[in-house]
């Protein structure tokens, strides 16, 4: 998906996941963390694409710290 204007408004945590090109179980533990701002409507999780952009967009500006630690971290795991 080249253009976010063509992703609903909000998105299911297997939708994020196959957008950011990572693991379901990555995406649940950034929630579960708090690192990615959700909505839990009774058992159901929403990523807003709203919120989803503003974290990739400060992640370059290195706002979320956190997901530098994620991404050290995997990579690591994958080394060994």
């Amino acid at each position: 998906m080249s253009n976010f204007d063509d992703l609903p408004l909000v998105l299911t945590p297997r939708e994020t996941a196959k957008i950011l090109r990572c693991g379901k179980s990555t995406i649940y533990e950034q929630l579960r963390c708090n690192n990615i701002a959700h909505l839990r409507l009774g058992r159901r999780i929403l990523i807003p694409r709203a919120s989803l952009m503003t974290m990739l967009e400060s992640a370059n500006d290195g706002q979320h710290p956190e997901l530098l630690k994620s991404e050290e971290s995997a990579s690591s795991e994958a080394r060994k």
